[in-house]
């Protein structure tokens, strides 16, 4: 009993400012609030660690789909769909020395063409796709029939193919997002047209173009003027076509045509007139 009271006495003779309880609760109430703090940031960062994990997890899980599935699917849509496009020119006669596309024929060569890209394409309305600008059916099916009106798809096509060329860089696919690629093809093939020593085949995405003139026009480089309408030219062809798909309810289309080519750069005379 000396001794409590001794430790009483000694604590009343102390000064206030050693027990301030407004001061202690606070800095008591501080820690708390740091350790609610710090096992907040600890569950946030497990949290944001799960969140990366998964979407880790769901890229490589899709992209091995992609390569296992969508990949082959594409590769196998872009052999037909060059083989279509060559099977779509053959047998199609355009302008002639004597003859020049009537309305009424153009009319009917795009209602083929529009048969052919339907099976193939399908087109944005507004927005972007992969840095380029969107697309639509219209400026596909005007850069055609203005190819027609101007008179460059001259002669008959009597045989054309078209396929990737063969090896890696042949046909270059890329997965640009969950349900869209892009495509990079290197294109060869072969072509015999009839009076008309062309340059290069109309494909979409095709915005600028080039033809010689008419080769029964004597007088035009090497063709003699022993060249007639009834001459006919076989070369290699060469292209590049660059494309963007986009899986549509199961389906793999083109929504953008990106620059593409097909040029005939070395045509020869192998049958008729100055071949003969």
């Amino acid at each position: 009993m000396g001794f409590m009271n001794q430790t009483c006495s000694a604590v009343r003779g102390l000064p206030s400012e050693a027990f301030d309880y407004d001061r202690i609760s606070e800095a008591l109430s501080g820690m708390k609030k740091g350790k609610l703090f710090f096992r907040r940031l600890n569950r946030g960062i497990a949290l944001g660690l799960v969140i990366v994990l998964a979407v880790v997890l769901y890229t490589v899980v899709t992209g091995q789909t992609f390569k296992r599935a969508d990949k082959p699917e594409i590769e196998k849509m872009m052999k037909t769909y060059l083989s279509d496009l060559a099977e779509f020119h053959v047998g199609f006669e355009g302008t002639t020395e004597e003859h020049a596309l009537t309305e009424e024929e153009i009319s009917a060569r795009m209602r083929e063409f529009s048969a052919f890209t339907d099976k193939y394409f399908t087109y944005k309305k507004s927005g972007a796709l992969s840095g380029v600008s969107a697309q639509n059916i219209e400026e596909i099916e005007s850069a055609y029939r203005e190819y027609l009106e101007s008179g460059m798809a001259g002669g008959e096509i009597l045989s054309l193919s078209l396929e990737p060329v063969e090896g890696d860089h042949g046909l270059s696919i890329s997965k640009t997002g969950p349900s869209s690629a892009s495509v990079l093809m290197q294109i060869d093939g072969m072509l015999r047209v009839r009076g008309y020593k062309c340059d290069s085949i109309y494909c979409p995405g095709q915005y600028g173009y080039y033809q010689d003139t008419y080769v029964w026009e004597s007088g035009e480089g090497e063709v003699g003027p022993e060249a007639g309408k009834e001459t006919d030219y076989e070369g290699r062809c060469i292209g590049y076509m660059r494309l963007y798909l986009e899986k549509r309810d199961g389906e793999w289309k083109i929504v953008y045509a990106g620059y593409s080519c097909i040029d005939t750069p070395d045509m020869e005379i192998v049958e008729g007139g100055a071949g003969e």
